[in-house]
């Protein structure tokens, strides 16, 4: 799902999907978030990469995902937008380059 290593300052998070392109789906855009934050959060990380196992890095969201979150209504739905955008806004922002 996702990969997190670390080597000297580096911190490297590997989307680990490549079945499905290492699509987004609900899990990963957790875990990511997760990582991202406590990347941010720790000081002797100085660097982090992001990758992509296998052929691609990211075909973008699961459209599997997508499908099954038509039937779940607008909270959800809205719910899930702020937790995928979050985590962009913390790639954005991250103090780290």
């Amino acid at each position: 799902m996702l990969r997190i290593e670390r080597c000297d300052a580096v911190t490297t998070l590997t989307l680990d999907r490549p079945e499905v392109g290492n699509a987004l789906d609900v899990e990963l855009v957790t875990r990511l978030a997760e990582a991202l934050a406590a990347a941010a959060g720790d000081p002797t990380t100085r660097v982090v990469v992001i990758t992509g196992a296998g052929k691609s890095f990211s075909a973008g969201a699961d459209l599997n995902y997508m499908r099954k979150m038509r039937e779940a209504g607008v909270a959800a739905n809205l719910a899930d937008a702020r937790r995928t955008q979050a985590v962009f806004a913390g790639i954005a922002t991250l103090p780290r380059p």
